[in-house]
């Protein structure tokens, strides 16, 4: 087994619970933080090797497991998931697992495993990569204030309950896409530091980004959104692409900061679009297909433009026209619309047949 080193803290006051304190100096009295395995003094890095062995021997699959405060090195955590191994389902299988204010010293590989229960990694530090891939959380998922100083992966991973991502930090790249999350799944104030990518993500509840700051590329390229979509107050400060994404509720940008946006869209909402408040650095082109869409105060360096009703100067030259739509309220003709934004809309393709029916002219304003 790799050689650990204590995990470090600057304060002197001792965890909660019955701590390892292996390399405890004059000077740092706490020593390693970990909490120790059950009938031991240390923690799991740091306890006798015969005494590890007995410990995961002993463990069967679906088992619960704390190691607050633990340093692990990949070698830990591969010895640990395969104490874990269920050969009736071919991956890991963990109970109520705890792994809160963990260190996880280099590269750290979770994939396939099966968190049966909640998984609890609030204040953990990842200070090489971390891989999720297709990891299914069965119960809660709590990532809270965790810092992932390389890239993290969770394609393809299934959260069946909340995940909460709140105060994370992101150093490096964040790919989470083809996960499901079937419950509420928070993001809400953290940093994306370089690229965040969730194309092909299905969120079928509260998907929470609200202020959220995105310093890299953001990718939301096929997205579904079966709930809720809050943006509200984020910044984006590279490209973002929402093209093909899918809301079948409410989607709010209001407030949103779009500093390199070219583009927004072509996205489809079935429920409400609000841009309000959203500030673009420059010409933006809003490719929208929504019941209804809102721009209260919006601020942009020129006006933008919108493939459903304002078609851009250079499609005015080639002869488009606004064309405002009504009753649009069925999931077919939504799709209509949204192939059609796909594929250029007014000025650049022609209006499909179906949708004449729904193609009428506003009454004019009388000032």
């Amino acid at each position: 087994m790799s050689q650990v080193s204590p995990t470090s803290s600057s304060s002197t006051i001792p965890p909660a619970w019955a701590h390892c304190g292996h390399g405890a100096t004059s000077e740092s009295p706490i020593g390693c933080r970990g909490v120790q395995v059950a009938g031991h003094a240390a923690c799991l890095a740091h306890i006798a090797d015969a005494d590890r062995d007995a410990y995961l021997s002993a463990l069967t699959p679906g088992a619960d497991i704390d190691h607050r405060d633990t340093p692990f090195t990949q070698p830990l955590v591969d010895a640990l998931l395969n104490a874990l191994y269920d050969p009736a389902t071919g991956c890991s299988r963990l109970g109520f697992a705890r792994f809160d204010s963990a260190t996880f010293q280099d590269s750290s590989c979770f994939g396939s495993a099966i968190f049966q229960d909640g998984a609890y990694f609030e204040g953990a530090a990842f200070q090489g990569p971390a891989d999720f891939g297709s990891v299914t959380f069965q119960g809660h998922a709590v990532f809270s204030s965790v810092t992932f100083q390389d890239g993290v992966w969770f394609e393809s991973a299934t959260f069946q309950e909340s995940a909460g991502f709140s105060a994370v930090t992101f150093q490096g790249p964040a790919v989470f896409d083809s996960a499901t999350f079937h419950d509420w799944a928070g993001f809400g104030s953290l940093t994306f530091h370089a690229g965040a990518s969730f194309d092909s993500v299905t969120f079928r509840d509260y998907a929470d980004f609200r202020e959220v700051l995105f310093q890299g590329y953001a990718g939301f390229g096929d997205t579904t959104f079966h709930g809720h979509a809050g943006f509200g107050g984020a910044v984006f400060q590279d490209g973002v692409y929402f093209g093909g994404a899918t809301f079948e509720c409410n989607a709010n940008f209001g407030g949103a900061v779009f500093e390199r946006a070219l583009s927004l869209g072509p996205l489809v909402c079935a429920g409400r679009v609000t841009v309000s408040g959203a500030v673009f650095d420059g010409p933006v082109t809003l490719c929208i297909a929504a019941r209804r869409l809102e721009c209260r105060r919006t601020r942009t360096a020129n006006t933008p433009t919108s493939s459903s009703s304002s078609p851009s100067a250079a499609a005015r030259a080639a002869g488009a026209r606004p064309v405002w739509l009504g009753l649009v309220n069925d999931s077919d003709t939504t799709e209509d619309i949204a192939a059609w934004v796909k594929a250029g809309g007014p000025g650049a393709a022609p209006c499909p047949d179906i949708l004449d029916l729904y193609v009428f002219t506003p009454p004019r304003r009388t000032r």
